[in-house]
């Protein structure tokens, strides 16, 4: 089993390497092989691509998206 710090580094990884998706305002929490993701995105887009990236990471048995969608300025 995975340890939550594992989890964690490789959720980032992923987020962070998507070419597809800016993760500079995307923060994220692990308790017991549950991720968090809270933090802005630029669209719904956004938000469903990061929850993706995020189920095949080992180890992750929920996913908890609160990401909100920033205002256009």
């Amino acid at each position: 089993m995975r340890t939550d710090a594992e989890i964690i580094k490789n959720v980032k990884y992923i987020l962070e390497n998507d070419p597809g998706l800016d993760a500079t305002h995307i923060l994220v929490d692990v308790k017991n092989g549950i991720v968090t993701l809270t933090g802005t995105v630029h669209s719904s887009t956004a938000k469903w691509m990061a929850k993706e990236a995020v189920k095949h990471v080992s180890g992750v048995r929920e996913i908890i998206e609160e990401l909100q969608i920033a205002p256009v300025l």
